[in-house]
């Protein structure tokens, strides 16, 4: 490890599993960089030029008793009294020139089920970080899933921008501009833009092609036979939280043979109260081909 006013450099970083390395390495990485302007502290503001990680890898576990291999490493929380609280501190300024991880892996093992899942040779980074700003974000992944002699791995990509406003929740938002996963031959597209935090507006647009029992057989081996091209999902609502309520603007389906609109408000609180308007279109000749077992059938 080195440093100095310009950064810090830590090569070969570990850090053990409650009750010490015999147990195994909870977390990893092979090279920590981080640039920063540390007389910027002296006016309250933290500015981090880079932050890059490398080769590192995240290992988490729950034991055959139910115990995480994490809870030790947690400080025990401790309550505070009223006339203990220490008054609320300015607000502390913070930016983010550049957030790079790469070849980072998150493993999961529950040993209990047997279940095993991980997030492998992913690359995160965030772009232009400040609160008031907006940043751009990228993420690539690889998740993967076994349990119960089931199996799947998945490439995942994202790219969006978003935006945190130290003023208040309501002026945030997140966009979601390219966003797609890929199971065996099925692609999943979606695009989403959501804005104010406190009463979430959201628009969205999802597409799924070359859904199909057969890229499906290694999870779920008796589906009956079928293969849809293309499917599209678009919707537009926005929810209250605090009313409890949900208006929704839009919301479309279509697929081959079928095509579905609806719009309305609903209510989640102790009485939930519906009221909308739709229309539903079918062609049962053109979704019968969808299925060659209903096609020979009907």
């Amino acid at each position: 490890m080195s440093a100095s006013f310009m950064g810090i450099k830590l090569d070969g970083l570990e850090i053990a599993e409650a009750g010490g390395f015999q147990n195994g390495t909870f977390l990893s990485a092979g090279r920590i960089r981080l640039r920063a302007d540390l007389l910027h502290l002296l006016h309250g503001h933290i500015r981090i030029r880079s932050l890059t990680v490398n080769d590192a890898r995240l290992q988490l576990e729950r034991a055959p008793d139910g115990r995480f291999n994490w809870e030790g490493l947690l400080p025990a929380s401790q309550q505070v009294s009223p006339s203990e609280e220490e008054p609320a501190a300015g607000p502390l300024e913070f930016s983010l020139g550049q957030l790079t991880v790469r070849h980072f892996t998150v493993a999961y093992t529950d040993r209990q089920t047997q279940l095993q899942a991980s997030a492998a040779d992913t690359l995160f980074s965030i772009r232009r970080f400040a609160f008031g700003q907006e940043f751009g974000v990228t993420f690539n992944s690889t998740l993967s899933y076994e349990a119960d002699g089931k199996s799947a791995s998945v490439p995942v990509s994202l790219k969006g921008k978003g935006l945190l406003a130290a003023a208040g929740l309501e002026k945030g938002y997140v966009n979601l501009t390219d966003f797609s996963a890929q199971y065996q031959e099925t692609l999943l597209k979606l695009r989403l833009q959501l804005t104010n935090f406190l009463r979430p507006a959201v628009t969205a647009d999802l597409q799924l092609k070359n859904l199909s029992a057969q890229s499906l057989a290694q999870l779920w081996p008796t589906l009956p036979d079928f293969a849809v091209s293309a499917i599209q999902v678009n919707t537009q609502f926005q929810a209250d939280p605090a009313a409890q309520t949900v208006q929704v603007d839009q919301f479309s389906f279509a697929m081959p043979g079928v095509n579905a609109r609806f719009s309305g408000q609903a209510g989640y609180g102790e009485k939930p109260v519906y009221q909308g308007q739709g229309s539903f279109d079918i062609n049962l000749a053109e979704t019968a081909r969808l299925f060659p077992s209903w096609e020979e059938q009907y």
